[in-house]
């Protein structure tokens, strides 16, 4: 059996193994410590700002916050078969709406982040197609970051939450919904949803909302409605471009280990060429003056000479 003796008392692998356990956990409480320190998160003038999931947003200010809401998972008791540590989950919800004369929601836009404080090396499940019935599916490429973007229609897009924001009997019977959604983190178990709906219950004509529109069999008015839709969602979420930077080395950081100062360098390069000067010219007015050049000669040299100077 393999043990160690420690102070007089033995251990054996499975007491090893349960110290290493307990050091994880510390650790793993430690780091969530640090992510709660280094995230910040603002919302002013109806612009988001995130460090983590990085991401800076401006609402079109036709939209009015209506607040934001926290759920840590983690404060929870954990699910079954799960361990506490793969339960530290951080939901938190931002919310803008603009509601029709009747007070119902007409539209909005949902800023949902999530960040998971578990084991990093296990890897995040896709759960954004579950239990919705999708028009549309694809890719979109937003500065420099992929987000998967989806289009459904769905009855309840509100978690027990989020309905708080809301005035009670406002809520539709059905929303359109377009969702962009981008992981973040180690094991992409993190994310950020940026949801923007609109009430189209008027238009499901008693049908269910999920079978109010399908997916390859719309019609040409619905099509164009898909469109004017997606329109309406590019101009009420603006992503804000980060600062570029500037490389400003070469301004500050001199690229000589003994550098001098610039005045000097030229100083002393003018009177190193004006010495090399004077001795050409003296020269060539010793040859003129022994007669070893003639004087057209001695006329032409000279002229060269002093236009280097």
């Amino acid at each position: 059996m393999i043990y160690r003796r420690v102070r007089g008392y033995k251990m054996n692998h499975k007491t090893i193994i349960l110290i290493l356990q307990a050091l994880i956990l510390i650790l793993l409480s430690g780091c969530k410590g640090l992510d709660d320190l280094r995230i910040q998160r603002s919302v002013e003038n109806n612009v988001i700002s995130s460090s983590f999931p990085e991401i800076n947003l401006k609402i079109n200010q036709e939209f009015k916050y209506l607040g934001e809401v926290m759920l840590d998972a983690a404060s929870q008791s954990p699910r079954p078969g799960k361990e506490l540590h793969e339960s530290s989950i951080k939901d938190t919800s931002y919310l803008f709406g603009q509601f029709n004369q009747g007070g119902k929601l007409s539209k909005g836009i949902l800023v949902r982040m999530t960040v998971h404080m578990g084991d990093p090396s296990q890897q995040g499940q896709n759960t954004t197609e579950e239990g919705r019935t999708v028009l549309d599916s694809g890719i979109e490429r937003i500065l420099e970051q992929e987000y998967q973007s989806l289009f459904y229609t769905q009855h309840d897009i509100f978690t027990i939450q989020e309905k708080g924001l809301l005035p009670q009997g406002s809520l539709s019977v059905c929303y359109l919904v377009k969702l962009l959604q981008k992981k973040a983190g180690l094991g992409n178990k993190s994310r950020v949803e940026i949801v923007y709906f609109e009430d189209i219950a008027a238009g499901c004509k008693g049908s269910s909302c999920e079978g109010c529109l399908k997916a390859g069999m719309l019609t040409q008015t619905q099509i164009q409605h898909m469109r004017e839709f997606t329109d309406r969602s590019y101009s009420s979420v603006r992503f804000i471009e980060p600062p570029k930077t500037f490389n400003a080395t070469s301004k500050y950081v001199d690229s000589d280990k003994n550098p001098q100062p610039q005045g000097n360098i030229n100083q002393d390069v003018d009177t190193q060429k004006i010495g090399t000067i004077e001795q050409r010219l003296k020269a060539l007015k010793d040859l003129y003056d022994n007669s070893l050049i003639t004087k057209e000669d001695y006329e032409k040299k000279k002229e060269e000479i002093l236009k280097q100077l």
